[in-house]
């Protein structure tokens, strides 16, 4: 049985593949195209999302984060489950401090239903909780708009973090490794 991890950057990698989809099929849904809401392809990975603001040439912007497990993990028979808080932002940039406030809030609201669309995020997950959204305007001292974000933060289980298992067997050797009972060897690649 090969051994499956499942780490925050998996569940981050799972709910940008998710909103990538889902949010083209939001603002259509919506009728928010006419309003001037355009999906964008890409979403960032950073460590915080407040780490996008200073690459955030290209408004909109989306980036998505995990600060760690929400909660304790959970133990069952064969192994682990996890709650991942993932947080997700968007950055935008409105004419005036009325129009970025309101374009944070829509934006929030997007994010919120697309998260929903695929609750499973491709089989990744077994549930999704929407935990809170804020919003911000960051003064922005290059122009004399404003750059507002949204965050939206949720709770992603994952049934199957980690399955006991599969873990190795601890009398089994690494693979590289021959042992008898005279000698062991380990064997590296040189290049």
């Amino acid at each position: 049985m090969t051994l499956v991890l499942v780490s925050a950057d998996a569940v981050c990698e799972a709910f940008e593949a998710a909103l990538v989809d889902a949010v083209p099929r939001v603002i259509s849904a919506a009728g928010l195209g006419a309003a001037g809401f355009a999906p964008f392809r890409s979403w960032r990975q950073t460590p915080t999302l407040d780490a996008l603001r200073s690459s955030a040439r290209a408004l909109p912007a989306g980036a998505i984060t995990s600060p760690g497990l929400a909660d304790p993990p959970e133990r069952y028979a064969d192994g682990y489950a996890a709650v991942f808080r993932i947080e997700v932002g968007v950055f935008d940039r409105g004419t005036d401090w009325e129009q970025t406030a309101t374009k944070a809030r829509t934006w929030a609201a997007i994010v919120r239903a697309a998260a929903f669309v695929d609750q499973s995020l491709g089989g990744v997950a077994d549930g999704i909780v929407w935990v809170s959204e804020s919003y911000r305007r960051l003064l922005d001292g290059t122009t004399d708009r404003t750059l507002g974000m949204c965050a939206v933060d949720f709770d992603v289980r994952v049934a199957s973090v980690l399955s006991l298992d599969s873990l190795p067997i601890p009398s089994d050797p690494p693979v590289g490794v021959v042992a008898d009972a005279a000698a062991t060897v380990t064997t590296r690649s040189l290049t």
